[in-house]
């Protein structure tokens, strides 16, 4: 054939009697229109990146991040009497919100905790914790404040304690007590073997 719509090799149809050639040419890919309607629309959204629009978003959980850990220290210090029980303690730095309006970053707390599988006998001056419920089931909880704007909570369980100064006047002590208490029971359920245990390194509450 030598007809002039004959195909060249591999050139494209450029002038078939019909004029389809120029019509497949020129026609949109399929979607085309469907994805620049969905970029108006997109384009159209507010973006709201002021302070009412960053607040409207979930807060993120609370969180502590353990800074120091002695796995072999010697001794309760809060305790009335100098003693030598054996003590995994540890130290956390937590975020503590600022004050309602105010600008300025999250002022860190310092909070510290030990573990103990010495038989501890806290004497009358430790009381019920108001929030001894959130704890996990079986353990008991007492706190007691040292006076020098510090509360120490103590969490019994069968075979260990945990003990947690935190300030007299941070609100998520409960919180946070509740928190590494059950932390610390779910890593001894996997290593409960003394020598593999560990304070968490992250404690969200």
């Amino acid at each position: 054939m030598t007809g002039a719509g004959k195909r060249g090799g591999d050139g494209p149809v450029t002038n078939r009697k019909d004029g389809m050639g120029e019509r497949q040419l020129g026609r949109p890919r399929r979607g085309s229109a469907a994805l620049a309607v969905l970029t108006l629309v997109l384009a159209s959204l507010p973006c709201r990146t002021d302070a009412a629009g960053a607040q409207a978003l979930a807060p993120a959980a609370s969180r502590a991040v353990l800074t120091r850990s002695d796995p072999a220290g010697k001794g309760l210090p809060f305790l009335e009497l100098p003693n030598a029980f054996p003590a995994h303690s540890a130290e956390y730095r937590a975020a503590r919100a600022p004050a309602s309006g105010a600008v300025s970053d999250p002022v860190p707390v310092l909070l510290r905790a030990w573990f103990s599988r010495a038989p501890v006998f806290l004497g009358p001056e430790w009381r019920s914790a108001a929030c001894g419920a959130a704890f996990v089931s079986g353990a008991r909880a007492f706190e007691y404040r040292s006076g020098s704007g510090a509360t120490l909570t103590a969490i019994e369980y069968p075979g260990y304690r945990v003990f947690i100064e935190s300030p007299d006047d941070w609100p998520d002590r409960c919180r946070f007590a509740a928190a590494l208490a059950e932390r610390i029971a779910y890593f001894l359920r996997y290593a409960p073997d003394p020598a593999g245990f560990s304070m968490p390194a992250v404690v969200e509450f």
